[in-house]
């Protein structure tokens, strides 16, 4: 009696197993259908693509107008579809219910979508400047001789991601003179030479990959603002909503941010090893990092090194004599302890600053562009387009060509000496030649010599 109860609930149980793997079975086809048909209407009101180097990506829109571009094999894209499954059709995906879309929209960017070109934060096309100031409406500043103002649709796709913050909106009233008095009057730079060339530079970064970009170096002794005064130019020209970067000694690591923003600043580098000189010599002529794809034999990632490079230092410490012909070097002054601000004091002269500093910017740029008098002087410098525009800013903020050239002479100089330091020999023979007598003893034996 007892066994055949026992035989009973057993049977009952497995019945009751069977029901609701069965139950489970049906849910799990209804849910994967459910997802087929989400991917199937998303198809119509995403675009899929990749880029130049043969990443996927989907643009999609927000709101009327705002246009975001999303790499497929990313957090990003499973959060927003995610997001999309369970606000519009009531679906909470099972664990890895994303990555059936992925894959999907990946074949369709693959196979399917077009090559596109992606900027970050600033494209320049023909006669037309573009700068991505993030904003929830998604418009875009576009700068040309004629005119700046803020366009809805643009040419040019722009990728961004959560550490890029939105621009400031610019006080265009301001002249570009407003530029100049500020960087002679709230940087503490050494000299005006070296305030041309800061000048230079952020106009030229509005060139963005349309020409090859110097490297900043800026450096000076304890108390000398150094890294606020980058703070202030990553706010200028690239916004984040995190600080400066630290300067890894891992060539993928650094790789990784140059790809990944627009200007990148390392903050207080003491050094720079071969590897990551070599990595900084290839951004600045636009180069490519490549890798092997991770659990593939033979299939690369590609990495286009298209940012902005600055650092800063207590001492110039470029010694490489490739990295050094393509840095300009910039010295700061210690601030006197009775000009010293506290945090507070200067973010708050900082907010109302920027409006006017980023609006006399564009105002320069916009100068520049409709700049068409030649440049007819040599190059001191191993850039000629940047050289090209640092003339025409001359110009623009009432500099006389002659300062320029002095300012890059001034720069060269400090190359020379970057490059004799890294040469132990030579460092040796110029302590040896500095001596009291040497320089003239040197002189009557090269006479005599000259007369045999």
């Amino acid at each position: 009696m007892h066994q055949a109860n026992r035989d009973i609930t057993r049977e009952t149980k497995t019945k009751e197993a069977e029901q609701e793997s069965t139950l489970r079975k049906r849910d799990a086809e209804k849910g994967q259908d459910k997802i087929n048909k989400i991917i199937g209407e998303l198809e119509n009101e995403v675009e899929c693509f990749c880029s130049t180097t043969g990443k996927a990506y989907i643009q999609i829109t927000e709101g009327e107008e705002n246009r975001v571009v999303i790499p497929i094999a990313s957090k990003q894209f499973q959060n927003w579809f995610r997001n999309i499954c369970y606000q519009y059709f009531q679906l909470i995906l099972p664990s890895e219910g994303e990555r059936k879309a992925q894959a999907h929209f990946e074949m369709l960017a693959e196979v399917h979508g077009k090559r596109k070109k992606l900027y970050r934060r600033i494209a320049k096309t023909g006669n037309a400047i573009y700068y991505d100031c993030i904003r929830e409406d998604g418009r875009i500043l576009k700068i040309t001789k004629e005119k700046i103002r803020y366009i809805n649709n643009c040419k040019v796709t722009f990728i961004h991601s959560a550490v890029h913050a939105s621009q400031s909106k610019a006080d265009f009233t301001q002249k570009p003179d407003y530029l100049k008095y500020y960087i002679h009057n709230r940087l503490n730079l050494k000299n005006e030479q070296q305030e041309i060339l800061l000048s230079a530079f952020l106009v030229s970064c509005f060139w963005g990959d349309e020409i090859f970009h110097p490297i900043i170096q800026m450096y000076g002794e304890k108390g000398a603002s150094k890294s606020t005064c980058m703070e202030r130019i990553q706010s200028i020209i690239d916004p984040h909503t995190i600080g400066l970067y630290a300067l890894s000694h891992k060539v993928d690591d650094v790789a990784l941010l140059l790809g990944a923003n627009f200007m990148t600043i390392f903050d207080n580098v003491s050094s720079i090893p071969w590897t990551i000189s070599d990595l900084f010599c290839r951004t600045c002529t636009k180069g490519v990092q490549s890798k092997r794809k991770l659990f593939h034999d033979e299939e690369q990632v590609y990495t286009e090194l298209n940012a902005v490079i600055c650092f800063n230092g207590t001492s110039q410490n470029v010694v490489r004599s490739d990295l050094a012909d393509r840095t300009i070097f910039i010295q700061l002054e210690r601030i006197a302890p009775e000009q010293m601000l506290s945090p507070s004091q200067m973010k708050k002269e900082w907010e109302e600053d920027l409006p006017r500093v980023f609006g006399a910017l564009c105002r320069t740029v916009q100068g520049v562009l409709g700049d068409t008098e030649a440049v007819e002087t040599k190059s001191p410098f191993r850039l000629r387009d940047f050289y090209d525009i640092a003339v025409k800013t001359a110009r623009q903020l009432g500099y006389d060509r002659k300062k320029v050239e002095q300012a890059f002479r001034e720069n060269r100089k400090i190359i020379n000496e970057a490059v004799i330091s890294s040469i132990p020999l030579l460092t040796i023979l110029e302590e040896y030649m500095n001596r009291p007598g040497i320089k003239e003893k040197l002189k009557v034996r090269l006479r005599s010599f000259i007369k045999i």
